[in-house]
Formats: structure tokens, C-alpha cells, sequence
């Protein structure tokens, strides 16, 4: 037997979504990835390393999204027989094609590089399609989708918390945060941390927590306060072209501090930023 770990690059890219892990296992397969069987070792998160027991055989490591889309959005590495010990790392590449698939770095051999394409080809097929039906269900169910229906204001409650964005927002449920809000253009990212975990939090202001975060999350931002609310502001340039602006605000109850991130692409931040501060303003807790 020997290790295999896997080192996850944190990225903004698919950063809610949790990559798993499978191998190649002829013998006690349970699941085809490109016609290849294998079997479930774990799961990554974003950022995340974990080390995995394995056999010393050659074999196929897997990392896809999902089952429905295991046929294309995946990427393998071809380890080599033998006892040493091996370390792999990669992220999350932007791509609509492969579903932002992850991908191995160093990974130089020519039949990954095929399986890419193929990938790609795949993904460009079903995007198409996809968007066509999409197209068409349109047409014949709403014909105002033609016409952008104004916001209205939604009140969204996860205890103890509530805020108010708009009826674009959808609540949704993602491993390793407290509340995530997401519409086309933007998302609110909640994280928490209880005093019971730290209990010299309680006697943080909300200033003094929000510079430790800063600190410990190397974000390259001031913190500022206006208007009673405390909050920083930084950017994420992501190698796809895309980046992305950050608001965040800092929030202290009677037994945890809440971080509340308002993030949008950086093109519409000028847009977004009286918006952000009416949310913000908005934040409730019980």
C-alpha cells in the first residue's frame, strides 16, 4: 500500500462546488468514468488536501463533479506503479465546455490531453442543446422573456439571521458556510464563528475581528466603518478574465461575529454598490 494526496488550489472558480475523488478498480468497480470502472475514495473541497490510502498498481485517479456529469466534466491521472508515495495537485479551470472541470497540474500525458477535447467536444454539445431547449421552453411557456421583470424586495430568514435582497435571489445549500444567496449577478456568502469555539471572541469589537480576518485570510484590503456598519473591499482576478469584487461586513451578536460577502463582477460593482450597502443595512438578528 502507499499514499496518494491530492491538493485542491483554492479558486473562485466552481468554489461551492465539492470535487470527488475515484480510481480505477476492475475488480470492485461500481461506477464507469469514460468506460474505465472504478470506486469512490473521498472528496476535495475548495482549497482543501486530503491523503488517500491506495494499492501499488498502475491505475487511473478520477476527479469529477458529479454522476450526471462524470463523461465530461472530468480529468484523470495516470499513476504509476510502485510503493513511493505520490503527491498531486490542480485546480478548477474556468470553462463551460468542461463545466469548469478540475485539472491536474504537470499532467503532460497525450491521452489526457485527448480526453480534454473530447471533453470539450462533449460539453459543447450538451451546452448547445441545453441552450436551445432552454430557448425554446422559453418561448412557448413566457413570452416576457423578452422584458426584464423589475426586482422586488424578498426578506430571506435563516435563524437567527435575516436580510433583504430581492425575488432574483435563490437560498442555497453549500458544505462549509452558514447561508449562501446567489442570482445571476451576484452572491452573498455567510460564515460564522461561534464564541463557544473562541471564547476571547467575546471580547472582539467588530473592528478588531474584522482586522484579524483580513490577517488571516491575506486580504489585501483596509477595513473601514460607515453609517455603523463595519466592512473591507478587495478584488479576485481569476486566470478565466473574470474578476470579481468583494464587500464584506462584519456583524458581532451575542455569541458569534458573522461575515456577510457581497460579491459581483468587478464590471457591475459601481452598479451593485448602493444596492450592497441597502442589504447590508437590512442584516436582522434575532
Amino acid at each position: 500500500m502507499r499514499n496518494l494526496t491530492i491538493q485542491r488550489e483554492k479558486t473562485f472558480v466552481a468554489c461551492l462546488m465539492t470535487m470527488k475523488i475515484y480510481i480505477e478498480d476492475n475488480a470492485n468497480g461500481n461506477v464507469m468514468i469514460n468506460g474505465v470502472s472504478c470506486h469512490k475514495i473521498g472528496e476535495l473541497k475548495n482549497g482543501e488536501s486530503k491523503t488517500f490510502e491506495i494499492g501499488s498498481e498502475s491505475a487511473k485517479v478520477f476527479v469529477i463533479a458529479d454522476q450526471l456529469s462524470r463523461n465530461y466534466c472530468n480529468e484523470y491521472y495516470q499513476l504509476p506503479e510502485g510503493e513511493e508515495d505520490i503527491t498531486l495537485s490542480g485546480k478548477n479551470r474556468f470553462n463551460l465546455t468542461t463545466g469548469n472541470a478540475f485539472c491536474f497540474h504537470n499532467n503532460n500525458n497525450p491521452e489526457v490531453h485527448k480526453n480534454r477535447k473530447k471533453n470539450s467536444r462533449r460539453g459543447t454539445l450538451i451546452l448547445v442543446l441545453g441552450l436551445l431547449l432552454g430557448i425554446a421552453i422559453g418561448l412557448l411557456s413566457n413570452i416576457d422573456v423578452f422584458f426584464e421583470k423589475e426586482a422586488k424586495p424578498k426578506l430571506f430568514t435563516v435563524s437567527p439571521m435575516t436580510i433583504q435582497l430581492t425575488d432574483k435571489f435563490e437560498e442555497t445549500n453549500e458544505d462549509g458556510f452558514f447561508a449562501v444567496f446567489e442570482s445571476k449577478e451576484a452572491v452573498v456568502i455567510v460564515t460564522v464563528e461561534k464564541f463557544a469555539s473562541a471564547p476571547v471572541l467575546a471580547e472582539f469589537t467588530c473592528e478588531e475581528y474584522g482586522a484579524a480576518f483580513i490577517q488571516v485570510n491575506e486580504i489585501d484590503t483596509v477595513l473601514q466603518t460607515e453609517d455603523c456598519l463595519t466592512f473591507f473591499k478587495y478584488k479576485v482576478k481569476m486566470e478565466s478574465g473574470n474578476n470579481y469584487h468583494y464587500t464584506g461586513y462584519i456583524y458581532k451578536t451575542d455569541d458569534a461575529f458573522y461575515v456577510l460577502r457581497f460579491a459581483t463582477y468587478v464590471s457591475k460593482a459601481e452598479t451593485y454598490a448602493p444596492l450592497i450597502k441597502e442589504w447590508a443595512s437590512s442584516v436582522k438578528f434575532e
